[in-house]
């Protein structure tokens, strides 16, 4: 006796893929269970889960046909007469097989718990949820998948359902095989039982997955919309900023103008009057005795002083408002020359002392000073000078503070519309603060929507490809009574591989987020690093 071709590659297929699917469900096992940080969080406690019940279901599965009894003909594919099972050696009491059963109909517990993953999912994304929310209701992302794979695996040993199946052990009765035993009243549904217990319900996660994709699909979508009319408004709405940079600048000065005192705030050089009784250009006098009666034109002067300001000062504003600067160097400059002009009055004084022999307290001494003055030069008497230099003080006190006050009053003007064009600015540049954080966060909420989103898609898409071809399997086995043998090649082959999915997929956005932090890193690296260092 021997076995056909197809009943080796058959039996030997599912070895492979169970082994892979033990190391991936293993990995995901490890990676929460050594992260506290996963180890709080609701869907990694899901995919923990789900993986403890794949390997479970795994290790029977890359049992395949070793739990079929010894010797068992095989009625699938071989000779009914000669031909076995390839590597069928169970006992011949049947029951390896019907605890290769139990565990096989265990493995129900995957679609539910892709039920639980893609619902989380959806209170995620479509209705935000947070994860302290979604805990209180976690228990029934395990309770149920656990509780349906667990009642049915039991019915199922009770009722006597399990026997072997072309490649492993399930809802089979063996008596179906053996014409000297009659089936009981349940063993004789089996077909209804196949699909209440597993079937139908794969077929039911499936189109209810279907609908949480729809759904968190269509909810990104409405992200991406909502952030490309929000960008688009954003732009149209703020304002361009201003290509000329004189008004800042200007406004800048001009605050700082006006915070200037009185004191600090200083005239251009007044002119004075010398004692040729000429206009000259020197400096002011500075502590000088002002109380003095004399009968000069002072509103002349001081008009023409006045006048001479309000030019030099709109001038200066043209040029672009002057400087602190060239204040500060005009006031040193007047200074210097009032020194100058105090030491020339004292040095004249001691001069017209010492030719005229001064006698203090006596009135003819003071008579011959002045002739001496007159025929040096026809000054003014030393009285007289001093009482020009008291007027010209006066002049240059009223017309600083007339020009002072006119400054100050330019200037607080000036930098009252620059405060009002900086909180102008202000409100601009909060505008748009505003804007980009809003588009910001649109951005970020629309990339973590397309990212979880994506990941439900691909757990999802390997839940199709491992339970696609064990339901075209049972489909055709009622409408066309047989089983077609690539079918069940890739049902043995694909359905062990659903752990080897999640893992990869499990560790996929730590791999992309590695490969942007170091793209220098090949794939095999990044790979390596992300498998075996428990990274956040």
């Amino acid at each position: 006796m021997g076995s056909s071709t197809r009943s080796k590659v058959i039996a030997v297929a599912p070895k492979f893929s169970a082994l892979l699917s033990i190391c991936g469900s293993l990995g995901i096992v490890i990676k929460v269970l050594m992260n506290k940080a996963r180890r709080e969080k609701t869907m990694h406690r899901i995919m923990l889960g789900m993986s403890i019940c794949d390997i479970l279901s795994s290790i029977w599965y890359f049992a395949s046909t070793w739990p079929i009894p010894a010797n068992t003909i095989d009625t699938f594919f071989g000779d009914t007469e000669t031909d076995t099972i390839f590597w069928a050696v169970g006992d011949s009491n049947g029951i390896s097989c019907s605890i290769s059963g139990f565990f096989n109909q265990f493995a129900v517990v995957a679609p539910l718990y892709n039920i639980s993953l893609s619902v989380f999912y959806l209170l995620v994304v479509n209705y935000g949820w947070k994860d302290s929310r979604i805990k209180k209701i976690e228990w029934s992302f395990h309770v149920i998948p656990l509780g349906y794979a667990i009642i049915t695996s039991s019915f199922a040993a009770i009722a006597d359902l399990y026997g072997y199946v072309p490649w492993t052990c399930w809802i089979l009765p063996s008596e179906l095989f053996d014409d000297t035993q009659e089936l009981t009243p349940i063993q004789s549904r089996f077909q209804i039982i196949q699909w209440i217990f597993l079937f139908g319900v794969v077929w039911v996660c499936i189109i209810v997955v279907s609908i949480i994709i729809v759904i968190l699909y269509r909810k990104m979508k409405k992200l991406e919309q909502k952030m490309l009319r929000h960008s688009n408004y954003s732009l149209a709405a703020t304002p361009r900023p201003s290509t000329s940079s004189n008004n800042n600048d200007t406004s800048t000065t001009d605050f700082k103008m006006c915070q200037l005192s009185d004191s600090d705030i200083v005239s251009e050089s007044i002119p004075q009057i010398n004692d040729d009784g000429k206009r000259d250009q020197g400096g002011g006098i500075a502590d000088v005795d002002v109380d003095v009666d004399v009968d000069v034109d002072v509103d002349a002067d001081a008009e023409e002083v006045y006048k001479n300001m309000v030019g030099k000062s709109d001038n200066n504003d043209d040029d672009g408002g002057g400087g602190g600067a060239d204040i500060e160097n005009e006031l040193k400059k007047n200074e210097n020359e009032i020194r100058k002009c105090e030491q020339g009055e004292e040095e004249q004084d001691d001069n017209i002392s010492k030719s005229s022999g001064v006698f203090e307290g006596n009135e003819e001494a003071e008579m011959a000073a002045n002739a001496t003055a007159a025929a040096a030069g026809d000054r003014k008497p030393t009285r007289d000078r001093r009482a020009t230099t008291r007027i010209s003080w006066i002049i240059s006190s009223i017309t600083s503070s007339i020009t002072s006050s006119i400054f100050v009053d330019q200037r607080q003007s000036d930098a009252d519309e620059g405060d009002n064009n900086n909180n102008k600015n202000d409100s601009d540049v909060s505008t748009r603060v505003a804007a980009a954080t809003a588009r910001n966060n649109d951005r970020v909420a629309t990339k973590k929507s397309r990212m979880i989103a994506i990941q439900g898609l691909l757990y999802v898409g390997a839940f199709y490809v491992t339970w696609l071809f064990p339901t075209i399997s049972r489909i055709t086995e009622l409408v066309a009574g047989s089983n077609y043998f690539p079918i069940q090649f890739l049902d043995a082959f694909l359905l062990p591989l659903q752990g080897f999915f999640n893992f990869f997929i499990y560790i996929r956005p730590r791999y992309l987020t590695n490969r942007k932090l170091n793209p220098n890193d090949g794939f095999l690296k990044t790979l390596r690093v992300v498998v075996f260092e428990n990274q956040d």
